[in-house]
């Protein structure tokens, strides 16, 4: 089974609940092609002379995909042009405050996967696990250092591994190449901050494995994601407390006074992905069509994992 073949494979659009009003914040609706959020961003800056700090987003979108999502502008110019190949960009209305997560109800998708001979979708109860995007390859292992405060390791891999953010740091370390804390708080905290919750992710996931090894039938509840303040149940607390055993944690690991921008606190997630309007169409052998609403930070391409069987009886 192939996703994302193509960029039209894979169709994102965000529900966005936000009402309009008079105020400073511009609400523009954003379309992109096989392009990054942050990319796009970066672009909509750009062509509209605005810093990128008074754009705001609900959330991040993928990247090969065709993707809707609605952004925020403060003061943004009222006649401009934007022109880009894979970005087209909708002014849409004003708003008093800025887009925020808070503003998303979720996603629609449809997708389309190629390759798929001899597999069926099946409904079916799917964990709501944090996908590979979530870790890319070392997101989760640098927030594992960040939060055990080994500053020093965390900078080594972003320098190894992040191209973007290195250069932040590399003005620092230039002159004080031992100033780690430093050097990492050149890096906006929004953007270090997904280190750490890539991490707290990393932790749920492993939270639910071993709490569905131990209950393969549980009913929707919430698991706590692992951070300071956060309240676990009776019934996790031993499960919870050998997570924290592996890793050498305790819950105030997770305040971070070093940078105070990245203590994160915990909070709880459904186990499973209350998925909705899940339609199926077998279009060829080997190439199957979906379409599902999905509340925001559930991973669609999880969800698919976990509905498609080998086999011949499904939807």
């Amino acid at each position: 089974m192939i996703l994302k073949k193509f960029p039209e494979d894979f169709i994102v659009d965000e529900v966005f609940k936000r009402e309009l009003s008079e105020g400073r914040y511009t609400i523009f609706k954003l379309k992109k092609t096989d392009y990054t959020t942050p990319g796009a961003i970066s672009e909509v800056a750009k062509q509209l002379k605005v810093q990128i700090k008074n754009i705001s987003y609900a959330g991040l979108k993928d990247r090969r995909a065709i993707t809707t999502q609605y952004i925020s502008v403060l003061n943004a110019p009222q006649n401009f042009k934007f022109e880009h190949p894979n970005i087209e960009l909708e002014r849409i209305g004003t708003s008093k405050g800025p887009v925020s997560l808070g503003d998303l109800e979720g996603n629609n998708f449809k997708i389309t996967m190629r390759e798929a001979e001899n597999l069926k979708v099946k409904e079916k109860p799917a964990p709501n696990l944090f996908d590979e995007q979530r870790f890319s390859t070392q997101n989760h292992i640098i927030g594992r250092h960040l939060v055990k405060k080994e500053f020093k390791l965390a900078v080594d891999k972003i320098l190894q591994f992040d191209e973007s953010k290195a250069r932040h740091l590399i003005k620092v370390l230039d002159k004080n190449p031992n100033d780690y804390v430093n050097s990492l708080r050149q890096i906006q905290p929004k953007m270090l901050l997904l280190y750490v919750h890539a991490y707290q992710s990393y932790l749920w996931n492993k939270t639910v494995e071993l709490y569905l090894k131990q209950n393969p039938n549980s009913k929707q509840r919430q698991i706590p994601i692992i951070g300071f303040g956060v309240e676990i149940p009776g019934d996790l607390e031993p499960i919870i407390s050998q997570v924290l055993e592996e890793e050498q944690l305790d819950f105030r690991s997770f305040i971070i006074r070093q940078i105070p921008d990245l203590s994160a606190e915990g909070t709880n997630r459904e186990l499973y992905i209350d998925y909705q309007n899940l339609k199926c169409e077998y279009l060829d052998k080997d190439v199957i069509y979906l379409e599902f609403f999905l509340p925001k930070g559930c991973y669609a391409t999880m969800l698919v994992k976990q509905l498609v069987e080998n086999g011949s009886s499904g939807i």
